[in-house]
């Protein structure tokens, strides 16, 4: 169980923020668990510097659900990491399926939606129930508590973020234009296949995604990041065209 020290350090109570919290996952894990963090102090105009919250038991985070508030939960298990964020804040209701017939799911899946990176609502599924309701332990955030006397900042944040916008809308555009040329002359020059299996042979390593489907996913994500070029993303999917037909 390569979680087990993380669950000890929880077991032992030792821990009491989220900086050490972090030190205890694998890369893996405390990248995903820190990316969903600055999404949500995007979203929420929270500095991460102000997140706190309480490390309890899955059987108690069930539990923990304050009428009027904005409750994230952060899900771990021993067996997988980081497997999930629930909030208390419905955007939708979802309809029942066959797996949802007891009472203890629906009234699971009522009080606690599943959301994503970008904090919008997910359907649930029962694959994603079992991950999390076989979970050990979480960290709930209380969103509302963290908001609170927080006004003036949150505030100075958004101006920031305006400010930041204007000044860099410019800035932007210059590097648009400055890729566009740079697509342009590489489109000319073209792209050799050397070139284009180093790329590939990085894309594995960074990422480790053995699977040619998981290659293409995180292909097709780097592209949409602006990562890489629209040719050296063709040529990437050429290349594993013809590999998986001879295979």
């Amino acid at each position: 169980m390569k979680h087990i020290k993380l669950f000890e350090a929880f077991a032992n109570k030792n821990i009491s923020a989220i900086e050490k919290f972090l030190k205890l996952l694998d890369k893996e894990d405390s990248n995903n668990f820190v990316d969903f963090l600055k999404s949500v102090s995007e979203k929420t105009d929270i500095p991460l510097s102000n997140f706190d919250g309480k490390y309890v038991s899955t059987l108690k985070a069930i539990k923990m659900n304050v009428e009027g508030d904005y409750i994230l939960k952060f899900w771990f298990s021993i067996e997988n990491g980081f497997v999930g964020v629930t909030t208390t804040r419905s955007f939708t209701l979802q309809s029942g399926e066959d797996w949802m017939k007891s009472a203890f799911i629906q009234n699971f899946i009522s009080n606690n939606f599943i959301i994503d990176d970008y904090l919008k609502q997910c359907r649930w599924t029962k694959k994603m129930y079992d991950k999390i309701i076989e979970s050990q332990f979480a960290l709930v955030v209380n969103i509302t508590e963290l908001s609170n006397g927080l006004e003036d900042l949150k505030s100075k944040r958004r101006e920031n973020k305006k400010d930041a916008l204007s000044f860099y809308s410019n800035d932007y555009i210059r590097q648009k234009n400055q890729q566009k040329r740079s697509d342009i002359l590489q489109k000319k020059r073209g792209i050799s296949t050397s070139e284009v299996r180093d790329k590939i042979y990085d894309i594995i390593k960074k990422f480790r995604c053995y699977d040619p489907m998981d290659l293409v996913d995180v292909c097709h994500e780097l592209y949409f990041r602006k990562e890489i070029s629209m040719q050296m993303f063709d040529e990437i999917m050429n290349d594993l065209d013809i590999q998986i037909r001879w295979r």
